[in-house]
């Protein structure tokens, strides 16, 4: 089936290939570098001045994207590593530091509109999947993961790591320690990661990379190469986690509250698998995607993906073509179209769609969905549906997020929801949920209350 599966993307791929003169043609070269062993853990402490980063190798000549030139204000990359951290270390020059906009201090926030230093790994080497962590010269953190498909960042996904930076009269540096049990990864000596090195930078407006080679730069599939990896002795933590959580949820139509109680557990089986289990014994890794995709300007892309999900007892599936005009190397510069033909529930249907994300400040973004879809059931026929949806999402200083939701289709259904989550404390976590809508003639309107406390 994997072979099947394999060869059915290959050929429109090959084909848009073909018929793509500028599609993926590299205007920079693929770059590799040496991570390199230390002994001596680095102090994280936003300089390099300790005898352990004169040995390391260094990435330079990063690329202002927009240009598709050598920045003008470069940086310089120098990683390390040992058996329990990753250390990675930016020197940015800036010969006004009174340029540099700082403001974010609240952990997990977006850093897109500040100075901020970037890196992403490829741990499998696959292109499949990435780690993000990004720093302000105040030392806010930023982490998420990114999976082949996603167009944007997973926020949701966290660790334990360390930065911190240091501004002087003509550069900034920003250095991080990374454990590396906390990704999933090949363990194993000799191994390669995917790498992407990136500065934003306020002053000149650049944005620059280490491994630009095209519009897909912040994608694994054009990362760059961090080599020498010998990862055969790291230290997993296979303790298990939990997670307990209380909830209560309110059913205002008939005046009815129900409460419940739960636990989940998740534990590192090895390097590359990790187990969850909840208190209903679900399984949810049954989806599967595949693609690919070419770059046909700087700023249009075209793809192709293949798409397999299993839900008792259906098998659903799709083949979708996504077109995407991006000016920026950035999902809030886009606006995609797509057209698919699937099976969902044993009905085919073809489905047109069309979605905007946009950010308006620092701290609201908000998406813009439409999508048209023609069912054949199984009786014959077909089934118009069209549907659109507004997503905006605000985020809070005292790092909490406000998420609003409102569906409307033609078969007079809607869906107004709003969702509240805040990380109280280091290991607890509240949900507030309040939804109303109507489907099949029914009404409902409910709130929903989670406490979660992890340990």
């Amino acid at each position: 089936m994997k072979h099947r599966v394999v060869t059915f993307i290959a050929l429109p791929a090959m084909i848009l290939l073909i018929h793509a003169d500028t599609g993926w043609t590299a205007r920079g070269p693929l770059r590799s570098m040496k991570a390199v062993r230390t002994d001596t853990r680095p102090l994280i402490d936003g300089k390099i001045d300790e005898s352990c980063w004169s040995k390391a190798e260094m990435a330079i000549d990063f690329t202002d994207y927009k240009l598709e030139r050598l920045a003008v204000e470069q940086t310089i990359v120098r990683v390390l590593y040992d058996d329990e951290n990753l250390y990675v270390a930016f020197e940015c020059l800036e010969p006004d530091p009174n340029s540099i906009v700082a403001i974010e201090r609240k952990y997990d926030l977006s850093l897109s509109d500040e100075d901020s230093a970037t890196v992403r790994f490829d741990t499998f080497h696959d292109h499949r999947c990435t780690y993000i962590f990004s720093v302000n010269t105040l030392g806010t953190r930023y982490d998420a993961r990114m999976g082949l498909f996603d167009h944007y960042d997973d926020a949701t996904w966290g660790c334990d790591w360390t930065a911190a930076c240091t501004v002087e009269k003509d550069r900034w540096y920003a250095e991080m320690a990374i454990p590396i049990s906390n990704m999933l990864f090949d363990r194993r000596d000799a191994t390669t990661w995917g790498a992407s090195f990136y500065r934003r930078e306020k002053g000149l407006q650049e944005r620059s990379y280490w491994c630009y080679r095209n519009s897909r730069a912040r994608y694994p599939i054009e990362y760059g190469h961090l080599t020498g990896l010998d990862l055969a002795n790291v230290q997993l933590n296979r303790k298990p986690a939990f997670a307990a959580y209380g909830s209560a949820t309110s059913d205002f139509e008939d005046n009815s509250t129900k409460l419940s109680t739960g636990l989940d557990i998740s534990m590192k089986l090895s390097s590359e698998t990790q187990v969850y289990e909840n208190d209903n014994h679900d399984t949810t890794l049954r989806d599967f995607m595949e693609g690919g995709g070419v770059g046909l300007r700087n700023e249009i892309e075209l793809w192709y993906i293949r798409s397999d999900r299993f839900h008792t007892p259906f098998q659903n599936y799709s083949d979708r073509i996504r077109v995407e005009y991006n000016e920026e190397v950035d999902v809030w510069h886009s606006i995609t179209g797509g057209v698919a033909k699937g099976v969902y529930e044993e009905e085919p249907y073809y489905e047109y769609s069309l979605e905007e994300p946009m950010r308006i400040t620092n701290r609201l973004v908000t998406t813009l969905n439409g999508n048209y879809c023609v069912k054949e059931p199984e009786a014959g026929g077909h089934e118009n549906i069209w549907l659109w949806r507004w997503v905006t999402q605000y985020n809070f200083v005292w790092n909490a997020r406000i998420k609003f939701t409102a569906e409307q289709t033609s078969e007079d259904r809607h869906n107004l929801t709003m969702l509240f989550s805040w990380p109280m404390k280091q290991n607890t976590d509240l949900y507030v949920l309040f939804n109303d809508y109507e489907i099949d003639g029914e009404k409902v309107r409910a709130a929903f209350v989670k406490m979660v406390y992890r340990f």
